[in-house]
């Protein structure tokens, strides 16, 4: 499919058979993304231009999570609770993965527990020590059978070395995570 609709001796003639309607194709752009750009054919390949995405670095991951932490306890109308959220608790909610999923995922409970709590007027003296029941996720590259991909030895046996071009987290990759998850 993607080869025709990027073909530019098909792709000006081509009609939407759901809406009868007649679309130039060849005056669009297209945004398609993949994972691994081995698994794409090389003469589709050849029509695109590959953009590498870099992973959010640590301070980027830091702007995050206060703008996260601001719209949750906004929404939660617990904003006044906003600076008893520390940077350790931050540190807490950060999550060894490339995107910040997991990150989303613990400040959003800890801004529905802190409402709660505060409903309940049981907040807790110390963040840092509470039991928020943060998960902490980490991404390890586990193989696709279909695409005959072998699991990386690191996420089974965590003394293990990766497999090289393996797709788990490693926090070297992320500029300012060594120096500041360590401190």
């Amino acid at each position: 499919m993607l080869g025709n609709l990027t073909d530019k001796t098909l792709n000006k003639k081509f009609k939407d058979v759901f809406l009868d309607f007649a679309v130039p194709i060849y005056q669009l752009i297209f945004f398609c993304t993949a994972n691994n750009t081995e698994d794409i054919e090389l003469f589709l390949l050849s029509r695109l231009t590959p953009v590498t995405i870099k992973p959010y670095n640590y301070q980027e991951r830091l702007e995050i999570a206060h703008d996260l932490i601001t719209y949750n306890f906004h929404s939660y109308k617990i904003a006044d609770l906003i600076p008893k959220f520390s940077e350790k608790l931050i540190k807490k909610c950060l999550t060894r993965e490339w995107g910040i999923r997991g990150l989303k995922d613990n400040i959003e409970r800890i801004a529905y527990k802190a409402f709660l709590w505060k409903r309940r007027k049981k907040l807790p003296a110390d963040w840092d020590t509470a039991n928020w029941a943060i998960i902490d996720k980490e991404e390890v590259d586990a193989g696709d059978p279909q695409r005959n991909r072998p699991a990386c030895p690191y996420s089974e046996d965590r003394t293990a070395q990766h497999r090289k071009g393996c797709e788990c987290f490693k926090p070297e990759l992320i500029e300012g995570w060594a120096e500041n998850m360590t401190a």
